[in-house]
């Protein structure tokens, strides 16, 4: 091999090498070590600081990775508890059924006893161990707790159980349920309805037009028990109709559209009324935009984000991410716990394009995701939850 050659061959392998090793060279943390300095980026989950960050704005929105990560929901259970206390958080949305939740509290109050979060409410935030401080506190401190999603099974409430309450509800009006056989082929089915396969598309046209029948012939709402029945039918019937003939963008537009609508009916139109919206990444990335929008700018949106998870049976899930990932760059910098608060214009100019995200159930996102979110919440090892 000619000298030349030899030198071309050298410089070939050592670039090839560097390439493999790029993430831990040290030139590349030469500038993300300057974060440190900034005022708004902590070396550990700082309460004061993040609630510094969030400032003025009426509504948070709380995201997470993906389900059952204990580790996030006691962080975000934290956080909630230190939004009440200062500045004055006195409500939480969740993202289950609005009827469902709005159930789980109106037979809390005519029994006069705590809420039983199971009724209303996702399993993965109702059951873990790790919320059993968190419902404690609710109870206690007489929190808000509504819900904006419009699926019509998020409780744990037989399918029985919910079309007996159904029924009690529209004999008031004087609607026999009976009498739409189509609507009442679903008992039983209610939770997987959504499957496409389960009915045919005329079946489904008409489970949709029995529906549409039962709001007309409820009129309009008069009280809390009436819009509540009524938005839980008015939602199913959406959910389903999203669910069996629209796909691709359109059933994420018309979703995220609907979802918004629900929080804003709730929340309603006082300009003082502060909100903690308990979600995941992926509404928090979606649906904060349209808030803004209908809130002049006043929500801001945390998600969360790690390195690796450890499972019950010590193994460890979703991997580390690839080599440009913000992930492995706090790794490497043995980062146990970050917050970073992309409001501040320093650090947003400084992540610009530098880094992907896994923030979205464990995938990678690049697109300038720090433009969709305003805080990240970085724990290199998140834990399994702890059923009780």
């Amino acid at each position: 091999m000619k000298h030349k050659d030899k030198i071309g061959f050298l410089l070939v392998a050592l670039l090839f090498i560097v390439s493999l090793c790029w993430p831990v060279c040290k030139s590349d943390f030469d500038d993300f070590g300057k974060f440190q300095y900034v005022s708004h980026f902590s070396d550990s989950i700082d309460m004061n600081l993040i609630r510094q960050s969030i400032g003025d704005n009426k509504i948070v929105m709380l995201g997470e990775l993906t389900d059952n990560d204990g580790t996030v929901l006691e962080v975000k259970s934290d956080l909630v508890k230190m939004l009440h206390k200062k500045p004055g958080f006195d409500a939480i949305i969740f993202k289950s059924g609005n009827y469902d939740v709005w159930l789980m509290n109106y037979l809390s109050k005519i029994a006069d006893t705590c809420i039983n979060p199971k009724i209303g409410i996702e399993g993965k935030w109702s059951n873990p161990e790790e919320m059993s401080d968190f419902w404690k506190y609710i109870s206690n401190n007489e929190i808000s707790v509504s819900g904006y999603g419009f699926n019509p099974c998020s409780g744990n409430l037989s399918d029985e159980q919910r079309f007996s309450f159904l029924e009690q509800y529209l004999s008031t009006k004087e609607i026999n349920l009976n009498d739409y056989h189509d609507f009442m082929s679903m008992k039983g089915r209610l939770r997987w309805s959504f499957f496409d396969k389960m009915y045919s598309d005329s079946v489904k046209m008409l489970i949709l037009g029995d529906i549409e029948d039962i709001v007309k012939l409820c009129g309009k709402p008069v009280d809390d028990i009436d819009r509540a029945y009524i938005n839980y039918l008015t939602g199913l019937g959406q959910w389903l109709n999203m669910s069996w003939f629209k796909n691709g963008s359109e059933y994420e537009n018309d979703r995220d559209s609907i979802l918004v609508q629900n929080i804003s009916r709730i929340i309603g139109e006082s300009d003082e009324r502060k909100v903690i919206v308990w979600t995941d990444n992926l509404d928090c990335i979606n649906l904060r935009q349209r808030l803004d929008s209908l809130y002049h700018n006043n929500c801001y949106t945390i998600c969360f984000t790690s390195y690796c998870r450890m499972n019950s049976d010590r193994t460890f899930s979703y991997g580390v991410g690839s080599n440009s990932s913000l992930e492995n760059h706090l790794h490497k910098l043995s980062k146990s716990s970050v917050f970073i608060d992309f409001t501040d214009s320093i650090i947003a100019n400084s992540f610009d394009g530098k880094f992907k995200l896994k923030i979205e159930g464990g995938y990678d996102i690049k697109n300038n995701w720090h433009e969709r979110i305003d805080g990240l919440i970085f724990l290199d090892t998140i834990y399994d939850v702890v059923e009780k």
